[in-house]
């Protein structure tokens, strides 16, 4: 019988496909991944459209592949993710807390995109005066709409990672080492983007689209 307590299924989304990885612990079982299609018009920039549709598809991949996960890692598309480097006065840390701080700072210093963003947080560095963090948020709706979905299915936990930071521990994992700075690009269906690590914190990060650039280059060429 499988361990449900020891698997984690990792789920990858992008507009046409679902990507997956299951890690098996026990001796003789074979880890689990693969590649799964997906009609147009369930996703459409990581956004859930048909949740019908998608909550049908993902439970037709959980039994077709015998997954059970009690844990889902869904690793985000990196247009649904941004990052910022935001330096918060120590006062401020010991009055509020950081997570509350950047709450409270959200449409004031500090701006994303998102109608309501999700904030979470992780600390650089600190001296006595000053607290560096490196913020990152996704839209609350788009989160909330993929909870929604793995709760139907029966997933009691759900965790979120991104692109960047997943690729950047594979590398590290596998190489065995770890670079000052490190430029990682990444080629998507339709996008690029470009992360920047320093001592292991993302600082930098571009997202670009292959329409707009080739749009751009036309208009120069023309």
């Amino acid at each position: 019988m499988i361990d449900k307590k020891r698997l984690e299924t990792n789920l990858y989304f992008s507009d046409s496909s679902i990507g997956f990885f299951e890690h098996r612990e026990k001796r003789g079982k074979t880890d689990v991944h693969g590649n799964v299609t997906l009609e147009k018009g369930i996703l459409e920039n990581g956004y859930v459209v048909d949740a019908v549709l998608l909550y049908a598809k993902l439970k037709t991949l959980f039994k077709a592949y015998r997954l059970r996960p009690a844990r889902v890692r869904l690793v985000l598309n990196s247009q649904n993710v941004l990052m910022r480097v935001v330096d918060v006065k120590r006062t401020d840390v010991r009055e509020t807390g950081v997570a509350a701080h950047l709450d409270a700072e959200l449409g004031k210093s500090i701006h994303f995109p998102f109608p309501k963003p999700r904030v979470s947080y992780h600390l650089i560095s600190q001296d006595d005066q000053t607290a560096k963090v490196l913020a990152v948020a996704s839209d609350d709706r788009l989160l909330n709409d993929y909870l929604d979905i793995f709760d139907k299915l029966g997933v009691k936990e759900v965790v979120f990672d991104m692109p960047a930071l997943a690729l950047y521990a594979l590398y590290s994992k596998t190489v065995g080492a770890t670079h000052a700075s490190m430029m990682l690009v990444t080629v998507y269906d339709s996008y690029f983007t470009i992360k920047i690590f320093e001592e292991d914190i993302p600082i930098f990060n571009l997202v670009e689209e292959f329409e707009k650039l080739i749009s751009a280059r036309t208009k120069v060429v023309s």
